[in-house]
């Protein structure tokens, strides 16, 4: 890590464990933080994309959910949830 021009971090909690693990790091070299990871405003698209999507999609709305398996993420809670919302409860 030292040796990096720099080093980004996708939340304040990565930041902070970056911080504990890399303490002798901390004032040399603070990770900037890059929040939210993606782009949430919503694309403009053309004709030929909206046409292409219609036809794979139709009016189907869906949810993506993007994340590592792992206990601490609850993945089963999304899961939950994401049935409630498909039955509309």
């Amino acid at each position: 890590m030292s040796a990096a021009d720099a080093v980004v971090v996708n939340s304040n909690f990565t930041k902070s464990v970056y911080d504990d693990t890399f303490s002798f790091l901390k004032d040399v070299k603070p990770p900037g933080t890059i929040y939210p990871c993606v782009d949430l405003t919503e694309p403009e698209f053309n004709q030929e994309v909206k046409t292409l999507h219609k036809n794979i999609m139709g009016d189907d709305k869906f949810v993506l959910s993007v994340n590592r398996f792992e206990v601490k993420k609850n993945v089963e809670l999304a899961i939950e949830s994401y049935a409630k919302f498909a039955m509309g409860t």
